[in-house]
């Protein structure tokens, strides 16, 4: 009779057997003469029999169970908030900033576009967006929203900047102002 042969990673065998058995969806046999599966752990997915090393979860999801199969994990991010890679919890990270938004499912932050203010939470925790108010910039250094500047002045950064001399702005809130053109000067705002 020869010697007992372990059972190969990804497969177990239990006591007296005579078979290696492949390791079930949902679990994982991560070593040679494994004698159980081993259910796979949270923020992981195993979604085929015979594995050795479960899956992260993909960012932007989350698995808060074990035993789970399927890259759909557990859900999505918390809208207002974004998760990376084997996240356990659907508020791993919030969007952190009055200049992001993070839809539900998001794996990253994103920037609010110009012209635009957050919307769907409150300023660390922006889900969406939508147009500013008539007469509204977003304010880049602030949560709260600023008034346009007047023609003579832009929207930098946030704040209320006077055009330089050889500048000018013709529009009220502009959010730079332009060189003079040639044959045309501007001493003042």
């Amino acid at each position: 009779m020869t010697a007992p042969i372990p059972c190969d990673a990804g497969k177990y065998c239990g006591a007296s057997a005579t078979v290696q058995r492949p390791c079930t969806i949902g679990f994982v046999c991560p070593q040679a003469a494994t004698v159980q599966p081993v259910s796979c752990p949270a923020g992981r997915y195993c979604p085929s029999e015979s594995m050795d090393k479960p899956l992260p979860c993909p960012a932007g999801r989350y698995g808060n169970r074990v035993e789970l199969s399927s890259d759909a994990c557990s859900g999505p991010a918390a809208a207002g908030y974004y998760t990376a890679e084997g996240s356990t919890t659907p508020e791993q990270f919030p969007c952190g900033s009055p200049s992001l938004y993070c839809e539900q499912g998001s794996s990253e932050p994103r920037m609010i576009p110009p012209g635009n203010i957050g919307d769907g939470g409150d300023a660390m925790h922006q889900s969406s967006f939508t147009p500013c108010p008539a007469g509204l910039v977003q304010s880049c250094c602030a949560s709260a929203d600023i008034a346009c500047p007047p023609a003579g002045f832009a929207c930098v950064s946030g704040l209320k900047t006077a055009c330089l001399p050889g500048h000018f702005s013709a529009s009220t809130g502009a959010s730079n102002c332009s060189s003079c053109p040639a044959g045309r000067f501007s001493a003042t705002p």
